[in-house]
């Protein structure tokens, strides 16, 4: 574990409470589903899904809750230090240098560059999100990071044909109903029970 507020805060707790790894549990879940970041504290530990998100979840205590967004450069850094390979060798069968963190890191980098070059065609949005929040309640830490991406396209094409067609039509049929979505998040989740 290298996270300096949750190393700030068992140090805290340390003076009341034995702090030991067994006492300790962590988890990384990757989902395609939309997340909005509020739902970082409603969500349960092991499966965090949008339909397993209830306030009951929510723990009481010191609560400390932070959105940024951020750019690929940094989602691709938070995406490497999460990354871990199942080395299965009848699956990879390949190199060894292409089931590296470096090279699927840089897989995914230039896949999302690709990606990224589509939205100079269409009116869409790509937004790079790290919501963090923390919860001590003195005898429990719960800790979560979760990466994000949403991805959007296929609004309307920048081409002027598509706007000079569209004019003879109704408002309401204007709406291109082939909107492309893609929503990624990754959730790494700690917690510590005394």
């Amino acid at each position: 574990m290298n996270c300096p507020i949750v190393l700030k805060t068992l140090e805290q707790n340390k003076n009341f409470c034995v702090i030991n790894p067994e006492s300790m549990d962590s988890c990384i879940y990757i989902s395609l589903d939309y997340f909005k970041e509020n739902l970082i504290t409603s969500c349960t530990h092991k499966k965090p899904l949008p339909h397993t998100c209830n306030v009951k979840n929510e723990i009481s205590g010191i609560k400390n809750l932070k959105t940024e967004q951020i750019e690929l450069n940094e989602f691709i850094q938070e995406y490497y230090k999460r990354l871990i390979i199942n080395d299965d060798e009848i699956m990879w069968n390949v190199c060894y240098f292409r089931k590296s963190k470096e090279f699927l890191t840089i897989l995914l980098l230039e896949f999302l560059k690709s990606m990224l070059t589509v939205l100079n065609k269409y009116n869409g949005k790509c937004i790079f999100k790290k919501t963090e929040y923390l919860v001590n309640c003195g005898h429990h830490i719960t800790h979560r990071i979760w990466i994000q991406m949403f991805y959007e396209y296929g609004f309307e094409s920048v081409d002027a044909d598509k706007k000079k067609n569209m004019k003879n039509y109704p408002i309401i049929q204007q709406e291109d109903g082939n909107n492309r979505t893609l929503y990624l998040t990754i959730a790494d989740h700690y917690k510590w029970d005394a």
